[in-house]
């Protein structure tokens, strides 16, 4: 049996535990999560990966869903990719593989 989610009354739920927590009445399990500041990927490590992969700039443009110009401006060093597009150039590095699955991706 597939039972439906009452996403309003987890929620509820939530802020109620938070509440107590506040008025030190519970305590909650918390985290800290440190996020590292990503280097962008260079002119040299693109193209490398760019022919690593055998692609051209459009091509491997679609794979990263940027724009022609956008790759031939980072290739260029005219621009920086951002830091989502350096994650994805250097998991494709990492694991060539993906690249035929980012291509099926709509």
């Amino acid at each position: 049996m597939n039972k439906k989610r009452d996403i309003f009354a987890e929620l509820c739920e939530g802020f109620d535990a938070l509440a107590e927590e506040r008025q030190g009445k519970i305590t909650l399990r918390s985290h800290q999560v440190e996020i590292k500041q990503i280097k962008p990927a260079t002119a040299e490590e693109i193209v490398a990966l760019r022919k690593k992969l055998n692609m051209s700039q459009p091509v491997f443009a679609q794979h990263l869903r940027a724009t022609a110009s956008a790759v031939k401006n980072w290739e260029q060093n005219r621009a920086k990719p951002n830091p989502q597009a350096t994650v994805l150039i250097r998991l494709l590095d990492a694991h060539p593989e993906i690249a035929r699955q980012l291509a099926q991706i709509v």
